[in-house]
């Protein structure tokens, strides 16, 4: 059994049974056998398999669909109000909210991890193409170059929408879209050196649910695009977007 927080592994413990037992029994979360949680909890989720380190340092900060392989229990707990917390998985185990109460959102913002290389996997790949470079040829192995951009746009909402559900899946998918290693028109990643158009946001954003249309959107000051150069990926996170709900 591994314990991670913060993405980091803390311990490792033998299990104290070889497999996990089958019940019909309610599952509590934040209930103990002595005591019960006392803080913040901003999700919930259960997987019937375990996760790498480079999941969850690829998922810790960003809300999740409820289809993802392996998800068998997904509780966002972002219904705001009620005492009901929804699964947004499949399986549809809806939970039952007894003595908490719901506080605004607990600073749980959408980011994506600037990932980079460390030491060693500079110096293996350093020594890889060491080993197969010409004799006339000098190579450098670096990390890539980050751009930070913000972007501010104006969304007009069709009847009946909640603003707040409407602006955080508009951030979600904005960050998602120029995710290093999930972003891009294939899914693929964010490729290096690849320009931001504002007309792919536009269009982005105007596919999010519960947005009538786009009014305006600026990148950085720019009406246009923000141009990176080859060696460059973008970085775009929560706190860089600004939203404003017409």
């Amino acid at each position: 059994m591994l314990w991670y927080i913060n993405s980091e592994k803390t311990n490792e413990l033998e299990p104290r049974y070889p497999e996990a037992t089958v019940s019909n029994n309610s599952a509590m979360i934040g209930k103990g056998y002595t005591s019960n949680f006392t803080g913040k909890i901003a999700e919930v989720r259960i997987w019937n398999r375990a996760i790498s380190q480079a999941e969850i340092q690829g998922n810790m900060n960003r809300k999740l669909t409820g289809q993802e392989a392996g998800l068998v229990g997904y509780w966002p707990l972002d219904e705001g109000s009620g005492n009901q917390a929804i699964d947004r998985t499949p399986n549809q185990n809806h939970g039952n909210i007894r003595g908490g109460q719901w506080v605004e959102e607990a600073n749980f913002k959408l980011t994506q991890p600037l990932l980079s290389p460390n030491l060693s996997l500079l110096r293996a790949l350093w020594t890889f193409l060491d080993e197969r470079r010409l004799l006339t040829t000098r190579h450098h192995v670096v990390g890539p170059d980050y751009v930070d951009v913000a972007i501010a746009a104006t969304l007009h909402l069709k009847a009946g929408t909640r603003p707040d559900e409407v602006r955080q899946q508009a951030v979600a998918s904005v960050v998602e879209y120029f995710a290093p290693l999930r972003g891009g028109t294939d899914g693929k990643g964010w490729p290096f050196g690849r320009d931001v158009y504002i007309s792919e946001l536009y269009a982005l954003l105007d596919n999010v649910p519960g947005v009538d249309y786009v009014e305006t959107v600026t990148l950085q000051g720019s009406d246009s695009s923000v141009p990176l150069q080859e060696h460059q990926l973008v970085a775009i996170q929560a706190d860089r977007i600004s939203l404003t709900i017409a």
